[in-house]
């Protein structure tokens, strides 16, 4: 995780383990980087119907619904 401040003027982005009082600049864009969750069980047991609505919404690939989640065509909801 870190800060990263994306200075207005065009100099260099900066990045930080922790900014509780850094002074900003009108225009300056501030991002909080942060990882993501990794979920709990075994992804093969999630529900067909949910995967194949991460699918459709682009939240996964075809790859990964049938790599990680195991969906084969024609999987029942």
């Amino acid at each position: 995780n870190y800060v990263e401040v994306l200075p207005a003027d065009g100099s260099p982005p900066q990045r930080f383990g922790k900014a509780a009082s850094r002074p900003l600049a009108r225009g300056d864009v501030v991002r909080l980087v942060t990882g993501t969750g990794g979920g709990h069980g075994d992804p093969r047991q999630r529900a067909r119907a949910l995967v194949r609505e991460d699918l459709a919404n682009g939240l996964i690939t075809e790859r990964d619904a049938r790599e990680v989640y195991g969906l084969v065509e024609g999987d029942g909801g």
